[in-house]
This record gives structure tokens, sequence and C-alpha cells, in this order.
């Protein structure tokens, strides 16, 4: 989701600059109409494709609980592209923009190291990036039954499941 809104905004950039100063919309609008559009077709996206792997990885947590932050996060990323593609001279450069904005996020989900194993002084961000809060959702959410297992990971990855909504 994220790479197409990117594209999109570096094509469209010209178009909407030259409407916007003729007066046709106001950046709100253009805002709020491209959020009308891109928020049925990206939960669609989301719930095909979590549809699918639900079933496949046989997960534990219930559909809605994975389903909801998956489709936030999409939301949130698309909106992030958004702003990269808007401030990107051209696609190649809004294309190397997005993993310098996006691949940093891996290290604070705890896939492929633990949070605890981060340096301290590199921890901080994790608390400003969408796609941890969106794990810890659907960690606690799979993660629900207490055993050690279950605890040594999510204690690993400074995620407390009493502190959940």
């Amino acid at each position: 989701m994220a790479q197409p809104a990117a594209i999109l905004m570096v094509l469209e950039r010209p178009i909407f600059l030259r409407e916007y100063f003729v007066g046709t919309y106001s950046v709100a609008t253009y805002l709020l109409s491209k959020l009308l559009v891109e928020l049925p077709v990206g939960t669609i996206q989301v719930l095909y494709g979590l549809t699918i792997c639900y079933w496949m990885v046989s997960f534990q947590a219930q559909f809605v609980w994975m389903f909801i932050p998956l489709a936030m996060l999409g939301m949130a990323t698309s909106s992030f592209a958004l702003c990269l593609g808007a401030i990107a001279p051209d696609i190649r450069a809004a294309m190397d923009l997005l993993p310098i904005a996006v691949v940093p996020q891996f290290l604070y989900v705890g896939l492929f190291i633990k949070v605890k194993d981060v340096p301290m002084f590199f921890r901080w961000p994790q608390w400003i990036c969408g796609m941890k809060h969106a794990m810890m959702i659907m960690d606690i959410s799979e993660f629900h039954e207490r055993n050690a297992a279950n605890d040594k990971y999510l204690e690993d990855n400074y995620i407390d499941r009493d502190r959940t909504w």
C-alpha cells in the first residue's frame, strides 16, 4: 500500500498544484478525498491478505484483533508514503526514501531481534513506530495464554499484556 501511494503522489503532484493554485480545491479537501478512496481499497487488500494467511498459519488470536491493527497500519503506512511522495522530486527519490523510513521499524517489532537486545539509546523510536504498536496488539492477541514461552516472548519485546485497553 505504501509504494503505490508514494508513486501516485509524485505523479499527481503537478495536477494537484495546478488545481490548488487555481482554487479548485484545498489541501484538506484533496487529502480527505484520497482518504475516502484509499480507505475501502486498503481495507479490502488487508482483508484478502489476512484471510489467506490467518487460515494458513492457524493463528490463535481472534480474526478481528489481527485485522484491525493491520488495516490501521496499512493506512498509517500509506499516509506516511503519501508525505514522502509529496517531498520527493521524482519517483526514484520517493522509492529511495521509503526503505529508509520503513525498514528501521523492523528493529522494534521483535521479529528479527529481541527488543531487549537493541542498545538502550536506540530504543526510544519504538514508541513512534506504527508497526510496533500494531505488532503489540497482534502479539498480545496471539500470545494471550499465560505460559513460560509466551511470557518470555512478550517480556523480551517489552510488551506488557496488562497495559492493554
